[in-house]
């Protein structure tokens, strides 16, 4: 159990909360990760309706070529969307684990699987194509911006942005599935957020 505790305990976005009780952990993840749907949802409306704009001449006051910064910042939310929400799934672990050791069904492969899963979520270079293409999109947001929103080039960000957020959130909820897979296995019951 302890050797499973320690696993949860090194993922790194779980550092700076440490000294705080699991609860005020938990409230305080369930916060931020709120906060940060919210965004990205907005955010995923509004690009929506940019490309629509464009699209069918709607003529509404939301257009594309306007839309850099929101993108910018929709790339840094989405990164830390997926960081807090896996903080927030392993803090809800944590809790149960502790709460409940003798109904816990903890051997050495599930909690070699959880260190592969937490070394996985850790090393962003594993997604080295997610930061290559949000790395290019952020530069193009940039270039937009300073450009005074006249950036020519701009227009063919549209693919690349909305494949950018088909593949974050496709690894989100990979990486979810098999995180909740190992946790149910431990748990013994349907992990529920």
């Amino acid at each position: 159990m302890q050797e499973r505790i320690q696993i949860i305990n090194s993922f790194k976005h779980l550092y700076e909360s440490r000294s705080l009780d699991i609860d005020k952990r938990i409230a305080k993840s369930r916060w931020a990760g709120l906060v940060y749907s919210v965004f990205l949802v907005f955010m995923l409306v509004i690009f929506i309706i940019t490309i629509f704009n464009e699209l069918y001449n709607l003529g509404w006051r939301v257009n594309w070529t306007k839309a850099s910064m929101l993108i910018m910042f929709g790339i840094v939310f989405s990164i830390n969307f997926s960081n807090e929400f896996y903080k927030y799934i392993l803090l809800i672990h944590l809790k149960n684990i502790k709460n409940n050791t003798e109904s816990n069904n903890v051997n050495t492969e599930l909690n070699s699987e959880l260190k592969e899963i937490v070394d996985n979520l850790d090393q962003p270079l594993k997604r080295v194509f997610l930061y290559i293409l949000a790395g290019f999109i952020f530069l193009g947001s940039i270039l937009n911006t300073f450009m005074n929103y006249s950036f020519e080039y701009w227009r063919f960000f549209k693919f690349p942005t909305l494949v950018y957020f088909a593949f974050i959130f496709k690894e989100t909820y990979q990486n979810y599935r098999v995180l909740k897979l190992n946790i149910e296995k431990v748990e013994g019951k349907p992990f529920l957020l």
